[in-house]
């Protein structure tokens, strides 16, 4: 997620349908149970919502997103798993590669509490 080139204070998403589309193809493979992609756009956008004031105001940064499907079965074995768990981790990031006209940031203190949501 980025802020929008204006600096509005408006995030943007970067391709979010073909991502989540994406995913369900790799969780078909894997045997692993769907999902709704059309609800979990809506919760990822409520999501980020929360999470906007972490979207760093830059056009060479952003917030990453890590959305993650994992097989929750009790076991381990070669079948089909019945149940999986979905959730989002985000966090800000800065560039990867020294990029002409920017400059690398630092690395960021996190502080974990509580209180705060920074995954669901």
């Amino acid at each position: 997620a980025v802020e929008n080139s204006q600096c509005t204070g408006d995030v943007r998403l970067f391709r979010p349908n073909l991502n989540i589309q994406r995913m369900q193809r790799t969780g078909k493979k894997l045997t692993l149970p769907e999902f709704d992609g059309e609800e979990f756009l809506r919760l990822l956008k409520q999501l980020i919502q929360m999470d906007s004031d972490w979207v760093p105001h830059s056009q060479a940064a952003s917030l990453y997103i890590r959305p993650t499907l994992i097989s929750t079965d009790p076991i381990i074995g070669v079948r089909p798993p019945s149940r999986a768990r979905l959730f989002v981790i985000t966090g800000p990031v800065g560039p990867y590669y020294e990029q002409k006209g920017t400059e690398l940031f630092n690395s960021v203190k996190l502080m974990a509490d509580p209180k705060f949501v920074r995954a669901w």
